[in-house]
């Protein structure tokens, strides 16, 4: 039987070996890249790489998200620690009121202690019951008058406010009367009026001085006349003086 043509038994003719891979045209540089490149597949889990490169939306809300739960942590540590100091400031004071309480119920037994061995001691040095009772009753009428004299002075103190007061708001209502006549008058008349409160504000300054400056003479005035008195011969010469000047007038008289 006659051979088929392009087998191997068959020997007639060239053979070809080209296929369809050979014969397409391709560009490698019109390729797409995928998943594993050019470098080849990866094995699974092993990551290479930078990771996410484009930061879409959902990447912003997870880190909205995580931002959000950190604040609402720390807000939630902030209130316990506030919580927890208003709590201590509570606890503190009442526990100030309740030292306040003590301070004043431990002055009040140590006064009560300090009568008892008081009084102890009384009953041991041998006087009477009666004579120690007489002694309280003393006290007691003197605390009693000590207290009333302390309230009158208080009301007396307040009734000089209340008149001090009064003083003060008719001074001011004085000087607001004072001060609207005074702009009814002529400049001039204002003016004047001016210098006369200086030189009177100059005088009030200058006051001390002159009382110190008097008060001064006044001691060396009574030095001297306390030294005039203790010496004999100037005490006579002053009351021959007087009796010249006494003379004198006399004279004056008969004459007329």
């Amino acid at each position: 039987s006659a051979a088929r043509q392009g087998t191997a038994a068959g020997g007639g003719g060239p053979k070809s070996f080209s296929g369809i891979g050979m014969n397409t045209s391709v560009a490698v540089a019109h390729r797409p890249v995928t998943q594993q490149g050019m470098r080849g597949s990866t094995a699974a889990g092993a990551r290479a790489g930078p990771g996410r490169q484009i930061q879409d939306r959902n990447f912003f809300l997870g880190e909205l998200r995580a931002r959000c739960t950190a604040v609402d942590e720390e807000t939630a540590r902030l209130q316990r620690q506030a919580d927890a100091s208003s709590a201590e400031n509570a606890t503190y004071g009442a526990l100030e009121r309740r030292y306040q309480t003590l301070s004043n119920e431990m002055r009040a037994l140590q006064g009560r202690l300090a009568d008892y061995n008081l009084l102890l001691d009384r009953s041991r040095s041998g006087r009477e019951v009666a004579d120690i009772f007489d002694e309280v009753a003393q006290l007691k009428a003197a605390n009693g008058a000590e207290r009333e004299r302390a309230d009158a002075l208080f009301s007396e103190r307040q009734n000089v406010e209340g008149h001090a007061r009064q003083l003060e708001g008719a001074l001011h209502d004085h000087s607001q009367r004072l001060a609207e006549r005074m702009s009814e008058l002529p400049e001039a008349d204002q003016r004047l009026f001016a210098q006369l409160q200086e030189a009177k504000a100059a005088m009030l300054i200058e006051l001390p001085h002159r009382q110190a400056l008097l008060a001064g003479l006044t001691e060396r005035v009574a030095a001297a006349e306390a030294a005039v008195s203790r010496d004999a011969a100037r005490a006579e010469m002053a009351a021959l003086r007087e009796q010249t000047r006494a003379a004198a007038r006399r004279v004056d008289e008969l004459k007329s």
